[in-house]
């Protein structure tokens, strides 16, 4: 349902199933402007992907997602990275994805 909103508002999406292919598809040198990551999922984690990409894209913009309530056992607690709990509306993440981009959403208009 993510990848299928982002498409709808226009965005250009590059989908992975795992934090490793995540990884694989941020080594490449195409341009990302934002990582929208789940928090929890098989094997590699979120915030740990979210680790290992920063190593080599330090400016990465991230917005996890969660369908936890309790974010606290599952989210990096040091993150300063926005979070949205699933489910939630489109409306909510065009709001999500538009806030955690910043200034570079003025590219986009």
């Amino acid at each position: 349902m993510t990848v299928e909103c982002l498409r709808e508002m226009g965005r250009l999406v590059a989908e992975a199933d795992s934090g490793q292919s995540a990884l694989s598809l941020l080594e490449r040198s195409d341009p990302f402007d934002l990582l929208v990551m789940d928090v929890v999922m098989p094997g590699l984690s979120g915030p740990d992907t979210v680790r290992l990409a920063r190593r080599t894209r330090s400016d990465l913009k991230v917005l996890f997602v969660s369908g936890y309530a309790d974010t606290s056992e599952s989210a990096d607690k040091d993150s300063t990275d926005p979070l949205i709990v699933k489910p939630f509306k489109p409306t909510v993440l065009a709001e999500a994805v538009w806030n955690a981009l910043g200034p570079a959403r003025l590219a986009d208009h």
